[in-house]
């Protein structure tokens, strides 16, 4: 892409990468021809329409894709979200799909435009769409269009926009209000989610870093923490009645034999779980 502005070259590097699976312009239905043309139209005529120099002429996303469905259905997906969360609402997006030849790394660039597209070009620049509340809003979106694509394709698999220390926490009050119901099967089966979730979350890389050895093994890493995390709460989940859960540490320390004997009623489903915060 050439800025005419400037007279630079832009993605001379990615135009021929090898890992490049759809591109696509989504524009609302008012908008001239000549923009969706191509992303070297588009940008230089929305460079044109800025008056100052230092304007923000769009917004970029690095958006993962999930590796558990096909190119085809990630497309399909991408392109539901963008246009339901900005297409409809007067954005523009510029998007390319990439992914690597093993499916384990698929992901989309996107480019949207700052100002409200007419008829007769770009209006003013909504506001609202820098507000915090509005993004999160997107991010709420995407996991609500991204599971229904997984659970559609028959696949177990979710995801939440929600960090991992914010979904710890829900499941932690959620097992406190099942122990206070006396439910302690649900109890412990929350509190095992709380464990699978109490680890840091796996490092973004760059495409050159995921190709070095420095790469691939700070992924192994975060693959050993998490899946260490995952077979301490399948832990949690068999020890029912015989364990005691530090819900502040997350630790598991098994019960004495005679408070074993005094408390764990099999037959009335009595299960201990001891909570200290």
């Amino acid at each position: 892409m050439i800025d005419h502005r400037t007279g630079e070259i832009h993605g001379e590097k990615s135009a021929n990468r090898d890992d490049l699976v759809y591109a696509e312009i989504l524009a609302p239905k008012d908008t001239p021809n000549f923009l969706t043309k191509s992303s070297n139209d588009l940008w230089n005529f929305v460079e044109k329409t800025e008056k100052r120099k230092d304007a923000r002429t769009a917004k970029e996303f690095k958006i993962t894709l999930p590796c558990e469905l096909s190119n085809e259905q990630n497309i399909k997906l991408l392109k539901e979200y963008l246009i339901k969360n900005f297409v409809d609402k007067g954005i523009i997006c510029d998007f390319v799909i990439h992914n690597d030849k093993d499916n384990k790394n698929p992901h989309a660039h996107v480019m949207i435009t700052t100002r409200e597209i007419t008829p007769n070009g770009f209006g003013k620049k909504v506001r609202s769409w820098d507000e915090e509340k509005t993004l999160h809003e997107w991010r709420k979106d995407w996991s609500k269009v991204q599971n229904r694509h997984l659970k559609n394709a028959g696949l177990k698999s979710r995801v939440s926009h929600r960090t991992l220390e914010e979904q710890r926490n829900i499941m932690i009050d959620l097992a406190k209000k099942a122990e206070d119901a006396k439910d302690f099967d649900k109890s412990i089966l929350y509190l095992a989610k709380a464990i699978e979730l109490d680890r840091p979350p796996m490092q973004n890389m760059s495409r050159k870093k995921w190709r070095t050895k420095e790469g691939q093994e700070q992924r192994k890493r975060d693959q050993a923490i998490r899946d260490k995390a995952r077979e301490d709460a399948r832990a949690v989940r068999v020890l029912r009645g015989v364990a005691v859960v530090n819900v502040a540490s997350f630790t598991v320390q098994p019960l004495q034999k005679k408070e074993q004997s005094k408390n764990n009623d099999f037959s009335e489903k009595k299960i201990v779980v001891a909570f200290y915060c």
